[in-house]
């Protein structure tokens, strides 16, 4: 078994003083977390007030052979702010980021509005005259304390959300927006309350 192998692996190596990453045997989700400093929300509203955003993936491990494999099923995106999310109508919670072979995708969730959660992307649509290939998937988030998720399953969203694929210009705002869509509004412009932002890039797995 892999496991028996690295443990007498491990045992060699500490018989010559060496030392073996416990994550040699991890198999799991990749994740990516970013943060921002509590308190720096215009207007000092803690519900506006983003503290960190995360980028992982459920899914199922099976055992292949003799080794243990992982296989994404899910897309989880969270974010967490200083304080439950507020109800004021039009109050927008976005993750924005670039994606390998699609372009912009903009993860969203305006309280109260007709489209409350959703995932706009620049893919996923055969072209159209006027439409172009942009598609808009909806959903509900789950909001847990202060912590916003949204997520969807690889196989719902278009092929290029696939194992692999890679999200870059990562950043998240909460922005005030038309109460009715959640899209019209300072946030096509900017003059969001906060913001939170990383060079990082998260590979999807």
């Amino acid at each position: 078994m892999r496991f028996t192998r690295l443990a007498v692996t491990a045992a060699g190596l500490a018989a010559a003083g060496l030392t073996l990453s416990s994550s040699a045997a991890t198999v799991g989700p990749k994740t990516l977390n970013f943060s921002d400093a509590a308190g720096d929300a215009l207007g000092s509203s803690a519900a506006n007030d983003i503290t960190k955003v995360t980028f992982t993936t459920t899914g199922t491990t099976t055992k292949v052979g003799k080794y243990l494999k992982y296989t994404p099923k899910n897309l989880v995106v969270s974010m967490t702010l200083a304080a439950a999310p507020g109800s004021t109508p039009g109050l927008d919670y976005e993750v924005d980021a670039q994606l390998d072979g699609c372009g912009g995708t903009k993860f969203s969730y305006t309280p109260g509005a007709q489209t409350e959660g959703s995932l706009f992307t620049d893919c996923g649509s055969p072209e159209s005259t006027g439409t172009g290939t942009s598609t808009l998937y909806t959903t509900s988030p789950t909001v847990n304390g202060s912590t916003i998720t949204w997520t969807f399953g690889l196989k719902e969203l278009s092929p290029e959300f696939k194992p692999g694929a890679t999200f870059s210009g990562l950043t998240a705002l909460t922005v005030q927006n038309d109460p009715v869509f959640g899209i019209i509004g300072p946030g096509i412009v900017g003059g969001d309350y906060d913001d939170a932002a990383t060079d990082s890039t998260y590979k999807i797995g």
